[in-house]
């Protein structure tokens, strides 16, 4: 039986891939952790974001979207593949 957590925020449990997604994004970056392990826990095909830095650059768009099957995008990206879709 799971107790109340005395963390501040939601409670989940983590599979595997929470330790890889903060290798790529950086570590401590809990709140981006949390949002792109949230997308892929929710079965989305797309996240987007206008924080490149973190989810995009330095192949981290590739590596991420590997490991959980999420595609990610900046919101002009995926205006552009739905139009051209």
């Amino acid at each position: 039986m799971l107790d109340n957590s005395r963390l501040v925020g939601p409670d989940v449990l983590a599979g595997k891939e929470v330790g890889e997604i903060e290798r790529i994004v950086g570590e401590g970056k809990w709140a981006d952790v949390a949002h792109i392990y949230a997308a892929y826990l929710n079965g989305c095909d797309y996240f987007v974001t206008e924080n490149p830095d973190d989810f995009i650059r330095n192949d981290r768009r590739k590596a991420l979207e590997r490991l959980l099957q999420v595609r990610i995008r900046r919101t002009h990206e995926l205006v552009e593949e739905i139009a051209n879709s």
